[in-house]
């Protein structure tokens, strides 16, 4: 009876000990004004566009040490310490904002925004593995560039949009209504708009260009690159 006991007891203990080690931690971290954003860790960040500006990171307790969050010519830094490059668990990031004009993801970070975005000029970018998904973008300018196998999902609008992919990433944007859209693609990306009077397109590689609407088309492809309607 007192093994059993001493084993009930060890057996808390470790089931204790492991949850402790995981457990997670919440923080408000104090930052400067800022009107972009660079994401550049294997976490995820929870983008609204309101007031007053916050920043709010979760995340195992040893893995918040490790974040660095500041401000540098205007731009949110989220990043780690340079020896440190990899968390226990997933880092999680809330960023409150009352003005946005860029977002830049570096690595496998993934950036979701459910709320209204709405700026003049946006930029948009992803270097890697990163994923953005955009649910209601409103803006007059757009310029959106993928470098790698990222992907980018919008919904919302531009009057005039520039998008460029170098490498397999992918754009699916048909519920973004753009008026002018140009494209650029290098290499396998997929792009897929909703365009209503400009598209040229310039395609070297294997790249896909997808559309929906009745635009004028200015289609310039080398290799075996294509534009093709949806509708």
């Amino acid at each position: 009876m007192k093994k059993t006991h001493l084993s009930l007891a060890l057996v808390m203990l470790f089931t204790v000990a492991v949850i402790s080690s995981y457990a997670q931690k919440k923080e408000d971290r104090d930052v400067g004004s800022f009107t972009s954003i660079g994401f550049a860790i294997s976490g995820e960040l929870y983008l609204t566009q309101g007031s007053p500006q916050k920043v709010v990171v979760e995340g195992d307790e040893a893995d918040l040490e490790k974040l660095i969050t500041e401000v540098k010519d205007g731009a949110l830094k989220i990043k780690c310490k340079p020896s440190n490059t990899k968390f226990k668990s997933t880092v999680k990031v809330w960023v409150t904002v009352p003005e946005i004009e860029g977002l830049a993801v570096a690595g496998s970070g993934k950036v979701i925004a459910e709320g209204e975005i709405k700026s003049d000029d946006f930029d948009l970018a992803v270097s890697g593995s990163g994923k953005i998904n955009f649910a209601n973008l409103n803006v007059d300018d757009l310029e959106l560039a993928i470098s790698g196998s990222g992907d980018i999902m919008l919904a919302g609008g531009a009057d005039r949009a520039e998008i460029a992919i170098s490498g397999s990433g992918d754009v699916e944007a048909t519920g973004f209504e753009i008026e002018r859209c140009e494209i650029a693609i290098s290499g396998s990306g997929s792009c897929k708009v909703n365009v209503v009077e400009e598209l040229e397109a310039s395609i070297s590689g294997s790249g896909k260009v997808y559309y929906k609407g009745r635009p004028k088309i200015d289609a310039h492809t080398s290799g075996s690159g294509s534009v093709e309607s949806l509708e």
